[in-house]
Protein backbone atom coordinates (compact mmCIF):
# COMPACT_ATOMS: atom_id res chain seq x y z
CA UNK A 1 0.00 0.00 0.00
CA UNK A 2 1.75 3.29 -0.90
CA UNK A 3 1.81 6.44 1.36
CA UNK A 4 -1.28 8.06 -0.02
CA UNK A 5 -3.66 4.76 -0.04
CA UNK A 6 -2.48 4.77 3.74
CA UNK A 7 -3.71 8.26 4.23
CA UNK A 8 -7.19 7.85 2.64
CA UNK A 9 -7.98 5.04 4.45
CA UNK A 10 -7.07 6.22 7.77
CA UNK A 11 -9.59 9.23 7.35
CA UNK A 12 -12.00 6.86 6.41
CA UNK A 13 -12.09 3.87 9.18
CA UNK A 14 -11.40 7.78 11.42
CA UNK A 15 -14.99 9.39 9.91
CA UNK A 16 -16.75 5.78 10.58
CA UNK A 17 -16.04 6.09 14.05
CA UNK A 18 -16.34 9.23 15.02
CA UNK A 19 -20.09 8.80 13.80
CA UNK A 20 -20.67 5.70 15.69
CA UNK A 21 -18.81 6.57 18.84
CA UNK A 22 -20.69 10.25 19.36
CA UNK A 23 -23.96 10.14 17.20
CA UNK A 24 -25.97 9.56 19.99
CA UNK A 25 -24.50 11.66 22.21
CA UNK A 26 -25.38 14.89 19.62
CA UNK A 27 -28.63 13.44 18.41
CA UNK A 28 -30.75 12.23 20.62
CA UNK A 29 -29.53 14.37 24.14
CA UNK A 30 -30.04 17.59 21.85
CA UNK A 31 -32.35 19.97 23.57
CA UNK A 32 -35.80 19.83 21.87
CA UNK A 33 -36.77 23.17 22.79
CA UNK A 34 -34.62 24.81 21.61
CA UNK A 35 -34.28 27.97 18.93
CA UNK A 36 -35.30 27.57 15.61
CA UNK A 37 -31.54 28.29 14.80
CA UNK A 38 -30.30 25.92 17.29
CA UNK A 39 -32.83 23.26 15.67
CA UNK A 40 -31.41 23.92 12.41
CA UNK A 41 -28.01 22.96 14.20
CA UNK A 42 -29.61 19.92 15.51
CA UNK A 43 -30.91 18.34 11.65
CA UNK A 44 -27.16 19.46 10.11
CA UNK A 45 -25.48 17.19 12.78
CA UNK A 46 -28.02 14.29 12.56
CA UNK A 47 -27.33 15.07 8.89
CA UNK A 48 -24.39 14.21 9.13
CA UNK A 49 -23.98 11.26 11.43
CA UNK A 50 -26.95 9.42 9.41
CA UNK A 51 -25.02 9.30 6.43
CA UNK A 52 -23.88 5.59 5.57
CA UNK A 53 -21.67 6.52 2.89
CA UNK A 54 -18.59 5.01 3.88
CA UNK A 55 -16.63 7.42 1.76
CA UNK A 56 -18.24 10.34 3.61
CA UNK A 57 -15.61 12.75 5.09
CA UNK A 58 -16.82 13.90 8.14
CA UNK A 59 -14.07 16.12 8.43
CA UNK A 60 -14.01 17.18 4.99
CA UNK A 61 -17.65 18.08 5.76
CA UNK A 62 -17.53 19.91 8.79
CA UNK A 63 -14.41 22.59 7.30
CA UNK A 64 -16.45 22.46 4.12
CA UNK A 65 -16.74 26.34 2.97
CA UNK A 66 -20.36 25.99 3.88
CA UNK A 67 -19.96 26.39 7.40
CA UNK A 68 -20.30 29.98 8.63
CA UNK A 69 -19.52 30.89 12.74
CA UNK A 70 -22.46 32.26 14.47
CA UNK A 71 -22.16 36.47 14.18
CA UNK A 72 -21.15 37.95 17.27
CA UNK A 73 -17.91 36.14 18.14
CA UNK A 74 -16.16 39.45 19.46
CA UNK A 75 -18.99 40.23 21.67
CA UNK A 76 -18.87 36.87 23.58
CA UNK A 77 -15.07 36.68 23.60
CA UNK A 78 -15.41 40.68 24.95
CA UNK A 79 -18.27 39.68 27.51
CA UNK A 80 -16.15 36.05 28.54
CA UNK A 81 -13.19 38.53 29.18
CA UNK A 82 -15.20 41.00 31.67
CA UNK A 83 -16.51 37.71 33.75
CA UNK A 84 -13.72 36.10 33.92
CA UNK A 85 -12.13 39.61 35.41
CA UNK A 86 -14.36 40.10 37.46
CA UNK A 87 -14.31 36.94 38.52
CA UNK A 88 -10.98 37.46 39.56
CA UNK A 89 -11.11 40.82 40.87
CA UNK A 90 -13.47 39.30 43.65
CA UNK A 91 -11.58 36.74 44.68
CA UNK A 92 -8.71 38.87 45.19
CA UNK A 93 -11.00 41.32 47.48
CA UNK A 94 -11.49 37.62 49.10
CA UNK A 95 -8.13 36.69 49.56
CA UNK A 96 -7.68 39.95 51.02
CA UNK A 97 -10.38 40.05 53.32
CA UNK A 98 -9.45 36.70 54.68
CA UNK A 99 -5.88 37.90 55.51
CA UNK A 100 -6.55 41.36 57.00
CA UNK A 101 -9.28 39.63 59.07
CA UNK A 102 -7.38 36.79 59.87
CA UNK A 103 -3.55 38.34 61.40
CA UNK A 104 -2.45 38.53 64.55
CA UNK A 105 -2.70 42.20 65.36
CA UNK A 106 -6.07 42.13 63.76
CA UNK A 107 -7.28 38.86 65.78
CA UNK A 108 -5.81 40.10 69.20
CA UNK A 109 -7.53 43.98 68.55
CA UNK A 110 -10.57 42.16 67.84
CA UNK A 111 -10.06 40.17 70.78
CA UNK A 112 -9.28 43.29 72.80
CA UNK A 113 -12.48 45.02 71.53
CA UNK A 114 -14.68 42.07 72.93
CA UNK A 115 -13.32 42.40 76.45
CA UNK A 116 -13.87 45.80 76.65
CA UNK A 117 -17.54 44.76 75.14
CA UNK A 118 -17.98 42.55 78.05
CA UNK A 119 -18.28 39.84 75.14
CA UNK A 120 -15.72 37.65 77.13
CA UNK A 121 -16.88 34.36 75.25
CA UNK A 122 -16.17 35.94 72.60
CA UNK A 123 -12.58 37.47 73.78
CA UNK A 124 -11.38 34.10 75.04
CA UNK A 125 -11.86 32.48 71.75
CA UNK A 126 -10.19 35.48 70.11
CA UNK A 127 -7.26 35.15 72.44
CA UNK A 128 -6.88 31.74 72.47
CA UNK A 129 -6.51 31.64 68.50
CA UNK A 130 -4.19 34.88 68.59
CA UNK A 131 -2.04 32.61 71.09
CA UNK A 132 -1.80 30.00 68.59
CA UNK A 133 -0.04 32.26 66.87
CA UNK A 134 3.57 32.88 66.10
CA UNK A 135 3.50 36.66 67.69
CA UNK A 136 1.04 35.36 70.52
CA UNK A 137 3.13 31.81 71.22
CA UNK A 138 4.83 33.62 74.29
CA UNK A 139 2.64 36.29 75.44
CA UNK A 140 2.15 37.03 78.65
CA UNK A 141 -0.43 40.32 78.03
CA UNK A 142 -2.44 37.97 75.96
CA UNK A 143 -1.98 35.13 78.38
CA UNK A 144 -3.45 37.73 80.72
CA UNK A 145 -6.39 38.64 78.95
CA UNK A 146 -7.09 35.01 78.82
CA UNK A 147 -7.06 34.76 82.66
CA UNK A 148 -8.90 37.46 83.04
CA UNK A 149 -11.85 36.43 80.60
CA UNK A 150 -11.98 32.88 82.93
CA UNK A 151 -12.27 35.32 85.94
CA UNK A 152 -15.17 37.24 84.23
CA UNK A 153 -16.96 34.20 83.08
CA UNK A 154 -16.53 32.62 86.57
CA UNK A 155 -14.02 30.00 85.73
CA UNK A 156 -11.34 30.30 88.50
CA UNK A 157 -9.86 27.09 88.54
CA UNK A 158 -8.30 27.72 84.74
CA UNK A 159 -7.72 31.76 85.40
CA UNK A 160 -5.24 29.98 88.63
CA UNK A 161 -3.83 27.26 85.53
CA UNK A 162 -3.47 30.51 83.41
CA UNK A 163 -1.42 32.61 86.01
CA UNK A 164 0.66 29.64 87.16
CA UNK A 165 1.44 29.59 82.99
CA UNK A 166 2.53 32.75 82.95
CA UNK A 167 4.54 32.63 86.34
CA UNK A 168 6.21 29.22 84.79
CA UNK A 169 7.77 31.89 82.13
CA UNK A 170 8.11 34.63 84.25
CA UNK A 171 8.64 33.95 87.87
CA UNK A 172 8.43 37.74 88.47
CA UNK A 173 5.37 38.86 86.35
CA UNK A 174 3.72 41.06 88.91
CA UNK A 175 -0.11 40.74 86.80
CA UNK A 176 -0.65 37.19 87.27
CA UNK A 177 0.73 37.18 91.16
CA UNK A 178 -1.86 39.75 91.52
CA UNK A 179 -4.14 38.00 90.03
CA UNK A 180 -3.62 34.70 92.19
CA UNK A 181 -4.02 37.01 95.20
CA UNK A 182 -7.71 37.67 93.95
CA UNK A 183 -8.72 34.49 93.71
CA UNK A 184 -7.28 33.18 96.72
CA UNK A 185 -8.84 35.92 98.49
CA UNK A 186 -12.31 35.45 96.78
CA UNK A 187 -11.69 31.89 98.05
CA UNK A 188 -10.53 33.51 101.50
CA UNK A 189 -7.55 30.96 101.21
CA UNK A 190 -5.12 33.12 103.39
CA UNK A 191 -2.70 30.16 103.32
CA UNK A 192 -2.29 31.12 99.58
CA UNK A 193 -1.95 34.16 99.91
CA UNK A 194 0.52 34.37 102.79
CA UNK A 195 2.79 31.76 100.65
CA UNK A 196 2.99 34.12 97.55
CA UNK A 197 3.88 37.13 99.96
CA UNK A 198 6.55 35.49 101.77
CA UNK A 199 8.34 34.29 98.51
CA UNK A 200 7.84 37.78 96.77
CA UNK A 201 8.97 39.63 100.39
CA UNK A 202 12.02 42.03 99.31
CA UNK A 203 11.45 42.12 95.59
CA UNK A 204 9.55 44.61 93.10
CA UNK A 205 6.63 42.61 92.90
CA UNK A 206 5.97 43.22 96.68
CA UNK A 207 4.99 47.15 95.30
CA UNK A 208 1.99 45.21 93.68
CA UNK A 209 0.26 43.58 96.12
CA UNK A 210 -0.32 46.29 98.57
CA UNK A 211 -3.93 45.78 98.14
CA UNK A 212 -3.42 42.41 100.14
CA UNK A 213 -0.27 43.08 102.11
CA UNK A 214 -1.36 43.97 106.23
CA UNK A 215 0.57 46.70 107.49
CA UNK A 216 3.18 45.59 109.46
CA UNK A 217 3.16 46.56 113.58
CA UNK A 218 5.02 49.81 114.46
CA UNK A 219 7.21 49.55 117.22
CA UNK A 220 7.89 53.71 119.73
CA UNK A 221 11.21 53.69 120.02
CA UNK A 222 12.34 52.16 117.01
CA UNK A 223 15.07 49.80 117.45
CA UNK A 224 18.79 51.51 118.97
CA UNK A 225 21.22 52.10 122.14
CA UNK A 226 19.41 53.21 125.22
CA UNK A 227 21.63 53.97 128.64
CA UNK A 228 18.19 54.44 130.48
CA UNK A 229 14.61 52.41 131.27
CA UNK A 230 13.11 51.38 127.88
CA UNK A 231 9.84 49.95 127.32
CA UNK A 232 8.49 49.09 123.67
CA UNK A 233 5.01 50.56 122.83
CA UNK A 234 3.20 48.89 119.51
CA UNK A 235 0.51 50.15 117.30
CA UNK A 236 -0.76 48.21 114.25
CA UNK A 237 -4.16 48.00 111.88
CA UNK A 238 -7.58 47.97 113.63
CA UNK A 239 -9.11 44.59 114.48
CA UNK A 240 -5.41 43.22 113.68
CA UNK A 241 -3.49 41.56 116.70
CA UNK A 242 -0.48 41.67 116.75
CA UNK A 243 1.89 38.69 117.35
CA UNK A 244 5.54 39.20 119.13
CA UNK A 245 9.13 37.63 120.39
CA UNK A 246 11.93 39.03 122.22
CA UNK A 247 14.09 35.35 121.52
CA UNK A 248 15.06 36.59 117.96
CA UNK A 249 12.68 33.72 116.42
CA UNK A 250 10.12 34.42 114.09
CA UNK A 251 6.50 35.28 115.58
CA UNK A 252 3.50 33.28 114.81
CA UNK A 253 -0.12 32.93 115.47
CA UNK A 254 1.30 31.12 119.16
CA UNK A 255 3.40 34.14 119.89
CA UNK A 256 2.33 36.30 122.56
CA UNK A 257 -0.15 39.21 121.56
CA UNK A 258 0.81 42.55 122.51
CA UNK A 259 -1.60 44.35 125.24
CA UNK A 260 1.04 46.59 126.83
CA UNK A 261 4.25 48.07 126.91
CA UNK A 262 7.40 45.62 126.89
CA UNK A 263 10.06 46.69 129.59
CA UNK A 264 13.19 45.96 128.22
CA UNK A 265 15.89 44.35 130.06
CA UNK A 266 20.20 45.48 129.93
CA UNK A 267 21.91 44.02 127.40
CA UNK A 268 20.88 43.45 122.84
CA UNK A 269 17.32 42.18 122.77
CA UNK A 270 15.57 41.78 118.97
CA UNK A 271 12.36 42.43 119.07
CA UNK A 272 9.92 40.89 116.50
CA UNK A 273 6.64 41.28 115.88
CA UNK A 274 3.63 41.07 112.91
CA UNK A 275 0.01 41.75 112.52
CA UNK A 276 -2.67 39.26 111.66
CA UNK A 277 -6.00 40.23 109.80
CA UNK A 278 -9.55 38.57 110.52
CA UNK A 279 -9.01 35.79 107.24
CA UNK A 280 -5.37 34.84 108.72
CA UNK A 281 -3.44 36.85 106.21
CA UNK A 282 -0.03 38.41 107.98
CA UNK A 283 1.93 41.18 107.87
CA UNK A 284 5.33 41.27 107.29
CA UNK A 285 7.18 41.10 110.28
CA UNK A 286 8.88 43.81 111.88
CA UNK A 287 12.67 43.70 113.47
CA UNK A 288 13.97 45.29 115.59
CA UNK A 289 17.40 45.62 117.76
CA UNK A 290 17.56 47.14 121.02
CA UNK A 291 21.26 47.76 123.39
CA UNK A 292 20.66 48.35 126.47
CA UNK A 293 24.35 49.38 128.05
CA UNK A 294 25.56 51.40 130.68
CA UNK A 295 21.60 51.97 131.79
CA UNK A 296 20.62 54.82 133.74
CA UNK A 297 17.56 54.72 135.73
CA UNK A 298 14.60 56.58 134.64
CA UNK A 299 14.85 60.39 135.73
CA UNK A 300 12.64 61.75 138.65
CA UNK A 301 9.03 63.13 137.91
CA UNK A 302 8.16 66.27 139.83
CA UNK A 303 4.77 66.91 140.67
CA UNK A 304 4.94 70.42 140.04
CA UNK A 305 6.48 72.46 136.90
CA UNK A 306 8.64 75.24 137.36
CA UNK A 307 6.61 78.61 138.15
CA UNK A 308 4.96 80.91 140.67
CA UNK A 309 2.95 79.53 143.83
CA UNK A 310 1.81 79.81 146.77
CA UNK A 311 3.85 80.06 150.26
CA UNK A 312 3.19 76.31 151.88
CA UNK A 313 2.78 74.43 148.49
CA UNK A 314 3.55 70.49 148.78
CA UNK A 315 6.21 68.83 145.82
CA UNK A 316 5.57 65.31 145.17
CA UNK A 317 8.94 63.90 142.96
CA UNK A 318 8.20 59.94 142.79
CA UNK A 319 10.30 57.11 140.37
CA UNK A 320 10.70 53.28 140.15
CA UNK A 321 9.82 51.84 143.72
CA UNK A 322 13.91 50.01 143.34
CA UNK A 323 15.21 53.70 142.96
CA UNK A 324 16.76 55.93 145.97
CA UNK A 325 15.91 60.31 145.05
CA UNK A 326 18.28 62.82 146.01
CA UNK A 327 17.97 66.41 145.78
CA UNK A 328 19.42 69.79 146.51
CA UNK A 329 17.81 73.30 146.57
CA UNK A 330 20.58 75.04 144.08
CA UNK A 331 21.27 73.93 140.46
CA UNK A 332 23.95 71.84 141.10
CA UNK A 333 23.73 68.77 140.87
CA UNK A 334 22.58 66.23 143.77
CA UNK A 335 25.27 63.08 145.25
CA UNK A 336 24.02 60.70 147.09
CA UNK A 337 25.70 62.75 149.79
CA UNK A 338 23.08 65.42 148.86
CA UNK A 339 19.50 65.40 150.80
CA UNK A 340 17.50 62.24 149.90
CA UNK A 341 14.08 62.32 149.31
CA UNK A 342 10.95 60.34 151.29
CA UNK A 343 8.57 62.90 151.49
CA UNK A 344 6.69 65.48 149.65
CA UNK A 345 8.57 68.48 150.43
CA UNK A 346 7.09 71.84 151.35
CA UNK A 347 8.05 74.77 149.05
CA UNK A 348 8.57 78.34 151.53
CA UNK A 349 8.70 82.19 150.36
CA UNK A 350 11.49 82.50 148.17
CA UNK A 351 13.25 81.93 144.88
CA UNK A 352 15.11 78.71 144.03
CA UNK A 353 16.10 75.64 141.94
CA UNK A 354 15.43 72.17 143.22
CA UNK A 355 17.18 69.47 141.45
CA UNK A 356 16.91 65.47 141.98
CA UNK A 357 18.62 62.61 141.25
CA UNK A 358 17.78 58.80 140.89
CA UNK A 359 20.27 56.01 141.67
CA UNK A 360 19.29 52.18 141.12
CA UNK A 361 20.44 49.45 143.09
CA UNK A 362 23.67 49.16 141.23
CA UNK A 363 25.11 52.53 142.14
CA UNK A 364 24.02 53.90 138.70
CA UNK A 365 22.30 57.36 138.31
CA UNK A 366 20.11 59.27 136.07
CA UNK A 367 20.05 62.20 134.37
CA UNK A 368 19.80 65.53 136.93
CA UNK A 369 15.95 67.05 136.72
CA UNK A 370 15.90 70.66 137.59
CA UNK A 371 12.75 73.24 137.96
CA UNK A 372 13.20 76.74 139.42
CA UNK A 373 10.33 77.91 141.76
CA UNK A 374 9.04 81.09 143.32
CA UNK A 375 6.94 80.83 145.97
CA UNK A 376 4.71 84.09 147.31
CA UNK A 377 2.83 85.01 150.36
CA UNK A 378 -0.61 85.31 148.61
CA UNK A 379 -2.24 85.27 145.28
CA UNK A 380 -2.14 89.26 144.89
CA UNK A 381 1.93 88.60 144.73
CA UNK A 382 1.73 86.26 141.74
CA UNK A 383 2.02 89.33 139.11
CA UNK A 384 5.16 90.11 140.88
CA UNK A 385 6.46 86.86 141.22
CA UNK A 386 6.06 85.73 137.70
CA UNK A 387 8.88 89.03 137.15
CA UNK A 388 10.81 87.86 139.80
CA UNK A 389 11.43 84.45 138.19
CA UNK A 390 11.92 85.97 135.16
CA UNK A 391 15.02 87.74 136.68
CA UNK A 392 15.90 84.94 138.67
CA UNK A 393 16.32 81.98 135.21
CA UNK A 394 18.02 84.58 133.45
CA UNK A 395 20.84 85.02 135.85
CA UNK A 396 20.76 81.33 136.44
CA UNK A 397 21.03 80.94 132.40
CA UNK A 398 23.73 83.47 132.28
CA UNK A 399 25.32 81.66 134.84
CA UNK A 400 25.34 78.43 133.76
CA UNK A 401 27.08 79.68 130.65
CA UNK A 402 29.86 81.69 132.02
CA UNK A 403 30.27 78.28 133.80
CA UNK A 404 30.69 76.67 130.57
CA UNK A 405 33.04 79.02 129.10
CA UNK A 406 35.77 78.66 131.83
CA UNK A 407 35.51 75.03 132.32
CA UNK A 408 36.63 75.69 127.84
CA UNK A 409 39.22 78.12 128.59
Amino acid sequence: MSEDEFDEELTKNLSKDIKENFKDDVTENFPDDVPEQSKSQKSGFKKIFENDDENYDLITDISDDDYEPKRGGSFGKLKLFITIAASAAIAIIVIVLIFTTSTYKSIYDQGVAAFESEKYDKALELFQKAQQREEGANNAEISKYIADCYINLGRQDEAMETYNTILAADPNNASAVYGLCEIYKSKKDAESINKLLEKYEGTGVTAYLEDFIVPSPEMDPKGGVFNEETSITMKGAPDCPIFYTTDGSNPTVDSPVYTKPIALEEGVTLVKAMSVDKMGVKSYVNTQEFILEGMKPSKPVFSLESGVYINGQKLEITTNDKMRIYYTYNRTAPTRSSYRYYNPITLYRGTFTISAITYDEKGNASDVVFRDYCIVEDESQIEAGKDSLKRYQENMNRSDEEKVYKDNE
